[in-house]
Order: C-alpha cells, then structure tokens, then sequence
C-alpha cells in the first residue's frame, strides 16, 4: 500500500524513497532500514507516535561480535549503573508514522 502511493506520485521526494527503499532491499535488509533517519525526524514531530522508556544506554566500542552496536540494560539485578540513562522508544504507531511521512513526501 505504502509502495503503491509512492508509486502514484510524481514528487521528486516520493522518487528518491522509493529508490531508498529498493536500494536497502536489492542489498539484503528490510525496506524499513531506509527509513530510520525519518523516524528519528517524526520523533521531534509528534513524539506520541512512539512508546518510550528509561533506559541504560552505552554505544559498544571494543565487542568483538557488538561493536557499534547501541546495547541497553534492561536486567533488575547487576545492572550496569555507569551507563547513562536514556529515553528509548521501544514501540511505534508505525501506521500513524506511515502516514506522516506520506503526507510530507507524496
């Protein structure tokens, strides 16, 4: 559906995600993965489109099988209180995102 109002518009913006998506699909991930710069812009938008809690949040810089990877906390016992905490979205209204979106681009 989303693909298909992608497709019927002639903006130059609904092109270059459309592109976007292809482009992460046609190398193995998910189209979703093309989107999540424009998640993180929909969050300073409308932050009631995701679900959020506080978390310890560390970015791993020395994992052999993590680096880079963005790791939280979520253990009740030993947990890693040097972390910073965080507000992670753990959910979001992906059809109210969807549409959001859709509106600004096609």
């Amino acid at each position: 559906l989303h693909r298909l109002q992608l497709a019927r518009s002639d903006k130059k913006s609904a092109w270059f995600l459309r592109g976007v998506a292809d482009f992460v699909e046609n190398r193995g991930f998910g189209s979703y993965c093309g989107l999540i710069d424009s998640l993180a812009v929909a969050a300073a938008i409308d932050p009631s489109l995701f679900t959020t809690e506080i978390l310890k949040v560390g970015i791993e810089t020395k994992g052999e099988l993590t680096l880079g990877e963005t790791v939280v906390d979520r253990r009740q016992h030993f947990r890693w209180e040097h972390l910073p905490r965080g507000d992670v979205a753990s959910d979001v209204d992906a059809e109210r995102f969807f549409d959001l979106l859709l509106q600004a681009i096609a």
